[in-house]
């Protein structure tokens, strides 16, 4: 079985720990599709550290900057994940923002949830939009679900994941 292979194995099993899955995650071949990552973050039956390792990883491997909102809904194929993020809207900034929010635009941080034990570090995305949108509207927009004809066209202008890598815990 080749180290990709095996990745990909870990990363369905729900049953991995976090240690196993975070220095796994890295050997999963750039060419998978978003399925393999939306499937996993958006099934209930994996633990939430589990999950939010696959959705960080979605994020960052499948939504790139420039891409209309309409597909980066379609790739995150339904985004249940969120329910259990907590997404902010950025209306000040006390220091740098790693995105570029166009005049217009809307900026939010997405914070995944860490697991019952904080198995997996702090994980989450900062997204900026072309758009001035709310939370909840981006929230449903982001999910497939209606978000009113304020966000047709509307695109993903910038998108930064933090940390910038996962790598398996220091010990």
């Amino acid at each position: 079985m080749t180290e990709a292979e095996l990745a990909i194995r870990t990363l369905k099993d729900p049953t991995a720990d976090a240690a196993s899955l975070l220095s796994s995650v890295a050997h999963v071949p750039v060419s998978e599709p978003s399925s393999l990552w939306s499937d996993v973050a958006n099934d209930a039956a994996f633990p939430l550290f589990h999950r939010s390792i696959a959705a960080w990883q979605l994020i960052k491997r499948h939504v790139p900057p420039g891409i209309p909102l309409g597909e980066a809904a379609t790739r995150l194929a339904g985004a249940t994940w969120l329910d259990s993020a907590e997404i902010e809207k950025i209306t000040v900034l006390g220091g740098e923002l790693p995105v570029v929010v166009p005049d217009g635009g809307s900026a939010i941080i997405v914070r995944l949830p860490r697991g019952s034990a904080n198995e997996v570090p702090m994980l989450g995305a900062y997204l900026a939009f072309d758009r001035d949108t709310e939370v909840a509207t981006l929230r449903a927009a982001l999910a497939s679900r209606p978000a009113g004809a304020a966000l047709a066209g509307a695109r993903v202008t910038g998108v930064a994941v933090f940390p910038e890598t996962l790598g398996a815990p220091s010990k």
